[in-house]
């Protein structure tokens, strides 16, 4: 071999050298970030989940509370109409009572 090949081959193994580490270097990276990817889109997925899940839970939270919101408004309305009732069969005594009370009087004053 000649001192010419002998440069020429250890300046092409150091170039080699040299590159092969850059590799090694670049595919080190690679790795770092297909895991780094691989754990946000597991990350990804958890939150979609999650997400899912809250959207289940606020649907539910909106029908129980649209039941106990009519069932509120059903015994409100209830309520007031018994109230309303009561107070029709207050005054409707209170009338027959006035009117009974005026009869016994007439009765007492005419028997005297």
């Amino acid at each position: 071999m000649t001192e010419v090949e002998g440069i020429g081959r250890t300046y092409a193994i150091q170039n080699t050298t040299t590159h092969n580490d850059a590799l090694r270097a670049l595919q080190h990276d690679v790795d770092a970030i297909s895991d780094q990817l691989n754990r946000h889109r597991d990350d990804l997925k958890y939150d979609e989940e999650q997400l899912k899940r809250a959207n289940e839970w606020r649907a539910e939270a909106e029908l129980a509370y649209d039941y106990h919101n009519d069932k509120f408004f059903q015994k409100h309305h209830i309520a007031r109409t018994l109230f309303i009732i009561i107070q029709i069969i207050g005054k409707t005594k209170s009338w027959k009572n006035i009117h009974f009370l005026e009869q016994m009087r007439h009765i007492q004053h005419a028997s005297m």
